[in-house]
């Protein structure tokens, strides 16, 4: 069985009434639902879905259960107008383009109206696929074709098969090690607190932070080593 919203979208399709439509409304109540028909076709896009016509009547492609029924109301409301706005807006129909119009939706062995998409688990983000969308469609949504699983598969890592988070190993920018001259800051703490012991002449520094130097042990910086440096040079 399918679920109030999408049995309310077969109908809206079918531009049959609904228990939620305006003319079905107990007597007295005036619901005045917002019939842009324009700006209603945006608000379906913003969610992730459009309104296209097939064989004159209008079809949401797409994640339909992002469509809320407040919004499903006003598309109830405005059906005429959408189909007229979509008829003006659409460009003459080559046959490529008559082809590529995803058949209507048939009806299933229940009686029922087979409904197809995209839909999401809340609880893994992984995505899945209902019903038989189109595979012109999928491909626009990034799916790909994979010979061995027999199957369509989501964009990684959102397919059902794609492992958990937890377990991706991403590559990472390889941090420089300044030990040798000091020329910036620690790879592991990111201090720029650099020492070693006077006196040495060998390269390479040791940083305070992560290795603090004994006590009792002289040590200089190397803004100390170059000032030394500086004051032997003009010496």
């Amino acid at each position: 069985m399918v679920s109030k919203a999408l049995s309310g979208l077969m109908d809206w399709a079918d531009g049959l009434p609904t228990p939620h439509d305006s003319s079905s409304a107990p007597h007295g109540t005036s619901p005045a639902p917002h019939t842009d028909a324009a700006a209603l076709i945006k608000e379906v896009e913003w969610l992730g879905c459009e309104i296209v016509l097939a064989d004159g009547r209008p079809v949401i492609r797409g994640d339909k259960a992002a469509i809320t029924p407040e919004l499903l109301d006003c598309l109830k409301a405005a059906r005429a107008e959408i189909v007229q706005h979509l008829t003006e807006q659409a460009p003459s129909i080559s046959a490529d383009a008559t082809m590529s119009i995803p058949d209507a939706p048939k009806d299933s062995p229940s009686g029922e109206l087979e409904q197809s998409g995209i839909r999401r688990d809340p609880d893994t983000g992984k995505l899945y696929l209902f019903g038989g969308p189109d595979s012109r469609w999928l491909k626009e949504q990034g799916w790909e074709w994979n010979d061995q699983r027999r199957r369509f598969m989501a964009p990684f890592p959102q397919d059902r098969e794609d492992p958990p988070p937890r377990f991706i190993i991403t590559a990472s920018p390889v941090k420089a090690d300044h030990r040798l001259h000091a020329d910036g800051p620690c790879s592991l703490c990111g201090f720029t607190h650099w020492w070693r012991k006077a006196g040495d002449t060998s390269e390479g520094w040791t940083c305070s932070i992560c290795h603090p130097a004994p006590e009792g042990i002289v040590t200089i910086t190397p803004q100390a080593l170059l000032t030394q440096n500086s004051l032997d040079a003009t010496a």
